[in-house]
């Protein structure tokens, strides 16, 4: 098991790990890998042409490839939606990977900050239902969500060219992540910014 665990990582990997080789190392390297493709030849153009090898070590390494292909143009969608303004972007990198909860965070606060409520709580509610209250996991995801609102919040106030953002919203929406994390991490702080944005939303109003 730990030969094949090996051989994935190297299948999967090698492209990374011939950065820096050696000539010698990546020639051997190449031909451990090619070695292992021709002596499977036949499970893997089964795999690559009906889907199914048989094999379900082939498999496995063609489902775990096409996953990181999906997350690399996925990232490349986001990235270019930020970058270019363009929505319509981002929203097909989500329907990529629609349980990654750092995309419906990023298309959140960018539909927050333009006016579209409607569609900021879709992306919120969707993350945050992702998450159990006593998931450990949702931390890192309350620090980003936290670090995003905050500068949707400061590229709102800052500038006579912000983005037009619900005031109510963004700080209902910046009081609640800090009271979920407070509850997480016991801390005193955050309890008060969950209090001070929640001042803050009501003035809004």
């Amino acid at each position: 098991m730990r030969t094949k665990l090996f051989l994935l990582i190297l299948i999967l990997l090698f492209p990374i790990l011939l950065t820096g080789c050696s000539a010698a190392d990546e020639e051997m390297l190449n031909a451990f890998v090619l070695d292992y493709i021709v002596s499977n030849a036949d499970k893997v153009a089964a795999r690559a042409l009906f889907g199914g090898s048989g094999d379900d070590w082939v498999n496995g390494v063609f489902d775990i490839k096409e996953i990181m292909d999906k997350l690399q143009k996925a990232d490349k969608l986001m990235d270019e939606g930020l970058q270019e303004n363009d929505p319509a972007k981002m929203d097909e990198a989500i329907k990529l990977r629609p349980d990654d909860w750092s995309y419906r965070t990023t298309r959140g606060a960018f539909a927050l900050g333009n006016g579209a409520v409607d569609t900021f709580k879709e992306h919120y509610d969707h993350a945050n239902g992702l998450f159990k209250d006593d998931d450990t996991g949702k931390l890192p995801y309350l620090n980003d969500a936290i670090d995003q609102f905050e500068d949707l919040e400061d590229r709102t106030y800052l500038s006579p060219d912000g983005p037009r953002t619900d005031c109510s919203t963004l700080y209902t929406t910046l009081s609640q992540l800090y009271s979920d994390r407070a509850e997480m991490t016991g801390s005193d702080t955050d309890r008060a910014q969950a209090n001070g944005y929640k001042n803050q939303a009501n003035y809004c109003k």
